[in-house]
């Protein structure tokens, strides 16, 4: 009985003077009683002291979040850092606003407008605003000239046999609205051959059997396209104009996003998502609207971009306006990194030629659309 009271009664060891000079340091550090310069001097420095403390088992007892804390957040995120490496994500769940973690992922809640903020606007770049409608694939190209003369050698040459043949279609429908073709410089020697035994040189009468001639005579169907058939011709580059800038942009959008990679995210692919905002209509009534969004994982970038954040800004303290918690973002985050000159801004060059693979096979898959 004696033995048994004897242990509900038992305190916790009693912790040595140099323990609770350190609790009481701790408490005193919460209540924003001690400042760095403090505690370099009585434990060598605030990366020090959170060491301690951490090895004590004590660091729950430090809340790096408090309103007292702010004065020296800069440097206590560091240490906290430091010892923690995923403290990062301590900060980011707290402070981030366009972070959101899904799984074991975080993912960076952005548009086109921010993305295009990230790369340089000099002279000889692309302006954002150019790189904003890429992204968004609304941005329409001004050529100067026409993109192709030979209409023969660029799309119908690349076509399929089954769109050939409907392609053919047409050109033997136009053929039969017309009496006669020209036999122009560019002629072929059948045309040639057909206007002399006609009895004119300038141009062919044409008949059933005079087309069936040309269409199977490749340097005069290649003279047709280019130079006697408005219509056949004018829909063929059509398909080629939009294939070429669709592609163009494509790639273009391909290659913008390759540079975000490594730097704001992990990957180009974009994962969209809706959610409902409320807001008041024009008659001041409450309503609820659906909006749409989309997010890029981004793990790897923001913990690296955060670190680089941490070590240039640890040993600036005392503005609230300079640290993490102020950002609120990781968009703002970035451009503080890139106004500080920590990280520098991207810089892109956009080639003027699209892949022809993949003109040819936009080609093939939009004819049907035009014949």
């Amino acid at each position: 009985m004696y033995m048994s009271l004897k242990m509900d009664i038992q305190e916790e060891p009693k912790k040595s003077s140099k323990d609770q000079v350190l609790l009481d340091l701790v408490d005193n550090f919460n209540n924003n009683e001690v400042d760095l310069d403090f505690l370099e001097t009585f434990v060598g420095g605030l990366d020090n002291f959170i060491n301690i403390i951490s090895k004590k088992g004590w660091l729950h007892l430090i809340n790096p979040f408090a309103d007292g804390a702010k004065d020296i957040q800069n440097s206590l995120f560091y240490s906290f850092y430091k010892n923690d490496k995923n403290f990062v994500w301590k900060i980011v769940d707290n402070f981030l606003s366009d972070v959101i973690k899904i799984g074991d992922d975080y993912y960076y809640d952005t548009n086109s407008e921010e993305l295009s903020e990230y790369f340089n606007e000099g002279r000889n770049d692309v302006s954002q605003t150019t790189i904003e409608s890429i992204l968004n694939f609304d941005y329409h190209n001004d050529w100067y000239g026409d993109l192709t003369d030979d209409e023969y050698g660029d799309v119908y040459s690349d076509l399929t046999s089954e769109n050939k043949e409907l392609v053919d279609q047409e050109i033997i429908k136009e053929l039969k609205s017309m009496t006669h073709i020209n036999n122009g410089y560019k002629s072929s020697n059948l045309i040639n051959t057909l206007a002399n035994e006609q009895g004119h040189e300038e141009y062919v009468e044409l008949d059933d059997e005079i087309i069936t001639q040309l269409i199977q005579d490749e340097d005069s169907l290649k003279y047709l396209i280019n130079q006697e058939l408005d219509d056949v011709r004018g829909n063929l580059y059509n398909i080629y104009s939009m294939c070429y800038n669709d592609t163009l942009t494509d790639d273009w959008h391909d290659d913008i996003m390759n540079e975000l990679v490594g730097f704001v995210i992990d990957d180009p692919k974009t994962e969209e998502y809706e959610y409902q905002k409320s807001g008041w209509d024009r008659n001041g009534q409450r309503i609820t609207k659906t909006m749409y969004g989309k997010r890029y994982k981004a793990t790897n970038a923001i913990y690296e971009k955060i670190v680089i954040w941490l070590e240039s800004n640890h040993k600036y303290n005392g503005s609230y306006d300079d640290t993490i918690e102020s950002l609120g973002s990781f968009y703002y985050l970035m451009k503080d990194l890139m106004n500080d000159g920590d990280v520098e801004q991207l810089r892109i060059s956009l080639s003027d030629y699209p892949n022809y693979r993949k003109i040819r096979n936009c080609i093939n898959d939009n004819v049907t659309s035009y014949f």
